[in-house]
C-alpha cells in the first residue's frame, strides 16, 4: 500500500504594531490630585509658585501641566505625592477666578478628590503715601497709607495688615477702596517702606514712614504749680522735634 506525503506552511498575518505611552500606561484614575491648591489666589501677573499634592504623580512619564483657565505651566514633581507649577500670567491681565487643573502631557486631566478647584487672580494693591510720615521708635502712631487698595466686598479690616520694613505686620484698624489706618509697631530708629496685605496679596509701595528716637523728659521746671493753672513749665530732655 502506497502513502501519499505532503506538507504545509502556516504564516502568521502581520499584526500592526502598537505603542503605548507612558501617560497611557498610566491610567490618568491612578494619579489623582488629593488638595487644595496652595496659594489659590495671586497677582494678575502672575509669577509666585504654588503646590498641590496628590497620588502617584511621579508615574506620569513625560510629565504634568497645570491648567489655569486657558493658560498653562509645566509642573515641577518632588515626589510621588507633592507637586509645585509657576503661575502664568492672567489672560488680557484680567482679575477673577479661573478654573484650575492638572493633565498629563497628552492631555488626560486627572482626577481631584477635593472637588472642582480654582485660583483667583487679583490686582495688586499699590501703597504712594502714608501719613504722618514720622512717629517715635516706640511705635504707637496712628498711621493711614492711601493708594489703589483695591478692596472688594467680600474682603473685611481682618484680611487687612499694614506691613513695616518688609516683615513686621500689624492688623489694619479700618479699610477702603483708597485707604487703610494701622498702629505702628515698634522699630529701631530707620527710613522704612510701609505698606499693606490685602487677602494674602502684598503690594507694591513707594511710601516711607521714618522712625525716631523717643524722646527722653530730664527735668520739669517748676516742679510744683497754683491749684489754677497758668504756671509756665519748662520740661527740658532729648529727642524733642519742632512742630
Amino acid at each position: 500500500t502506497q502513502v501519499a506525503s505532503f506538507s504545509f506552511q502556516y504564516i502568521r498575518p502581520v499584526m500592526a504594531e502598537t505603542v503605548v505611552s507612558v501617560e497611557e500606561a498610566q491610567s490618568s484614575s491612578s494619579i489623582v490630585i488629593s488638595s487644595y491648591l496652595s496659594p489659590d489666589r495671586g497677582s494678575v501677573s502672575g509669577g509666585n509658585i504654588v503646590s498641590f499634592l496628590g497620588i502617584a504623580l511621579d508615574t506620569a512619564g513625560n510629565g504634568l501641566v497645570c491648567h489655569f483657565g486657558s493658560a498653562t505651566s509645566s509642573v515641577q514633581i518632588f515626589s510621588s505625592t507633592y507637586a509645585q507649577c509657576v503661575v502664568p500670567s492672567a489672560a488680557n491681565g484680567l482679575a477673577g477666578s479661573v478654573p484650575f487643573s492638572v493633565s498629563t502631557s497628552s492631555g488626560a486631566e486627572l482626577e481631584s478628590t477635593v472637588g472642582s478647584l480654582s485660583y483667583s487672580y487679583s490686582i495688586v494693591p499699590l501703597v504712594m503715601s502714608v501719613m504722618p510720615e514720622n512717629g517715635f521708635a516706640v511705635g504707637g502712631s496712628l498711621i493711614t497709607v492711601t493708594g489703589e487698595i483695591s478692596v472688594d466686598s467680600s474682603v473685611g479690616a481682618s484680611d487687612v495688615q499694614c506691613i513695616f520694613d518688609g516683615y513686621i505686620i500689624v492688623p489694619a484698624l479700618s479699610i477702603s477702596n483708597v485707604s487703610a489706618s494701622c498702629v505702628s509697631p515698634p522699630h529701631p530708629v530707620a527710613q522704612v517702606k510701609v505698606g499693606v496685605i490685602v487677602d494674602g496679596l502684598r503690594s507694591e509701595s513707594s511710601a516711607l514712614f521714618t522712625y525716631e528716637a523717643s524722646p527722653v523728659i530730664t527735668s520739669v521746671f517748676p516742679s510744683v504749680g497754683s491749684l489754677e493753672g497758668n504756671t509756665l513749665v519748662t520740661v527740658s530732655g532729648t529727642g524733642f522735634t519742632s512742630s
